[in-house]
């Protein structure tokens, strides 16, 4: 038998048993989670899950993965969805992953942002928030950042270092990459 091959199979055992932890745990803080979470490191939670996270089957938690959904927010991770490493996800509203969504390394998505009223310090700024969503089978690759409003379409590839802001508007399977995210073609 292939040494490789026999460390791969402990490998994703092991990330199932995280899985299946970080599942009771979700649970035991009244969260929705489906069957095959696989977790490869604990992510970090910036406040304690209250019902407000939901994950389907099969979801995939990457390395030094952080969520932030305060009281008010909620995060949903539909089935399949795939998280490698380094992602911040952070909700005052919504944020939503579709069905075979895959997020890069280093990205960062956040429903919310600091007002910018003249003589208020930026940690006294009110927040203003809207839900995001990146439907079925989009790609947010390295380094892009997601703010508020944000709707991607189905299959859309948003390219490396993007930034979205909430009046960025996509079509189903285009390729997006520049600042501004400019439509450089469709998937085929």
């Amino acid at each position: 038998m292939n040494l490789a091959y026999l460390e791969s199979g402990i490998r994703r055992k092991l990330w199932l048993l995280r899985g299946l932890l970080l599942k009771i745990y979700l649970m035991l803080h009244g969260c929705k989670v489906g069957n095959h979470l696989y977790c490869k490191q604990w992510p970090i939670f910036r406040y304690i899950p209250d019902k407000n996270y939901e994950l389907g089957n099969n979801v995939i938690i990457g390395y030094r993965i952080t969520f932030e959904a305060d009281n008010n927010g909620k995060i949903i991770l539909n089935d399949n969805v795939n998280l490698t490493q380094e992602i911040l996800i952070s909700s005052r509203s919504q944020v939503c992953l579709e069905e075979y969504v895959s997020i890069a390394e280093y990205v960062s998505i956040r429903d919310h942002d600091h007002s910018l009223k003249k003589g208020v310090f930026l940690p006294f700024q009110t927040h203003t928030s809207e839900p995001i969503l990146i439907k079925k089978g989009s790609g947010i690759l390295r380094g892009a950042s997601i703010y508020r409003g944000v709707v991607v379409e189905d299959g859309a590839i948003i390219g490396s270092e993007c930034i979205l802001m909430r009046n960025f508007k996509s079509v189903p399977d285009g390729i997006y990459f520049g600042n501004p995210p400019k439509l450089i073609g469709k998937r085929f």
